[in-house]
């Protein structure tokens, strides 16, 4: 990896650049209304916010004001419900986004952060 400073930015490219890789777990649809990576954006915006009520806000947003921070600062272009990213979310593989806990881990080790990850019980901890 690249000595670079860890950035908000460059974890959420980076996620991106992993979620182009991860094939979508439904079955193919015209009926379908949300893309994987706004699913999986959707989720990873209420845990790295610690908001639960985060996309409700922004479908609020989007409605009264004709925009959104969602997409502003996640790239979700479609805001998803909560159910709806229980729904497709879980069915996809958490060891797919393991690269992405193990870059931030090597990006963390190189500024001097002490970073690792353990197994617990078959669950990869940070």
């Amino acid at each position: 990896m690249e000595e670079q400073r860890l950035s908000f930015a460059l974890m959420l490219s980076y996620l991106n650049r992993v979620l182009e890789g991860v094939e979508d777990p439904r079955q193919p649809s015209n009926a379908r209304r949300y893309h994987l990576r706004d699913l999986v954006l959707g989720a990873f915006s209420v845990f790295y916010l610690q908001c639960p009520s985060f996309l409700e806000h922004q479908r609020q947003m989007q409605s009264r004001q004709g925009h959104n921070n969602a997409q502003r600062l996640f790239g979700v272009l479609t805001i998803p419900t909560p159910n709806q990213i229980k729904n497709v979310v879980d069915g996809v593989s958490a060891g797919l986004l393991f690269p992405v806990f193990r870059w931030v881990c090597q990006a963390l080790s190189a500024q001097g952060w002490d970073c690792k990850l353990v197994c617990i019980r078959g669950q990869k901890k940070i």
